[in-house]
């Protein structure tokens, strides 16, 4: 039985991870009602939060970040860790600091061991990036380029502060891909529950990154999938592929682009939901 949300002693504890606790909003109206806890983080310098002058952007930083946080309010074991493109790259972190923490996981859209469609040439991303830290007026060259990329890029600049783009920047200039895709390798091996999922129409992150971090964890790639029977494909109009390779999960959606845990939040929240429940 579940206990009610957000008690201490919630047995369900997840922790969802990206730049913005907002990207979360629409998992957590799924879950919490079911008696899930779900903690939500802004990362320093995104939301409303400041980013300290001496913080940089790496992987493992923002993972001992997660770690410092949840020892201040005696989280000792996280039922599931959630992220989101780049935020994947900090909940990996976490199973290379500490082992024994997260029980299983969940990579929506998530990038890769190599630079991805969506920032490429990286050249121009790790320049940048470099702008943005050379000097105030670079910065601000750089930060008025920047508002027109992710415009173009789909994303609604409106909601997004100017703290937040530069600082998605830096953290896509000095990203450690390589490290990543070890740490994806490192969970495949230990066999821990993994929840996957994407959409076709991901315009940042190609098929090609969601095969590859497939076969980091062992799981099926989409050329595989397409090969299954129908009685092995979920009859779901929304739904290409949902595929469980016990005790993983693989769900490919037709549509969604690079907000799935959104657009297919209630779908999502279900399988986290099982995966939890076993």
């Amino acid at each position: 039985a579940r206990e009610r949300p957000f008690s201490e002693t919630n047995k369900d504890d997840e922790l969802s991870k990206n730049g913005n606790h907002r990207d979360f909003r629409y998992l957590a109206s799924e879950l919490v009602p079911t008696g899930v806890r779900v903690i939500r983080l802004n990362m320093p310098g995104f939301a409303s939060s400041e980013k300290p002058s001496n913080f940089v952007y790496t992987a493992i930083n923002m993972a001992q970040f997660v770690v410092a946080f949840l020892h201040h309010i005696g989280v000792k074991k996280i039922n599931m860790a959630i992220g989101t493109s780049f935020g994947c790259s900090i909940i990996t972190s976490l199973s290379n600091l500490q082992p024994d923490l997260i029980q299983s996981y969940t990579f929506l859209s998530a990038v890769g061991g190599r630079p991805h469609s969506g920032i490429r040439p990286y050249f121009f991303t790790r320049l940048f990036s470099y702008l943005l830290n050379a000097s105030p007026m670079t910065e601000a060259v750089a930060t008025s380029i920047l508002r027109y990329f992710y415009h173009y890029s789909g994303f609604n600049i409106k909601k997004l502060t100017d703290n937040e783009m530069v600082n998605t920047l830096r953290v896509c200039g000095i990203a450690d891909f390589q490290f990543h895709q070890q740490n994806l390798q490192r969970i495949g091996e230990r066999k821990i529950p993994v929840l996957m999922a994407y959409s076709l129409n991901d315009h940042l992150i190609e098929k090609e990154i969601f095969d590859e971090n497939s076969q980091a964890l062992r799981l099926k790639c989409l050329r595989e999938m397409a090969d299954l029977s129908n009685s092995q494909v979920r009859q779901n109009p929304s739904v290409m592929y949902d595929i469980t390779t016990d005790p993983c999960r693989q769900i490919i959606f037709n549509s969604g682009g690079h907000y799935i845990h959104k657009h297919h939040a209630k779908y999502i929240g279900e399988a986290i939901l099982q995966i939890l429940d076993r």
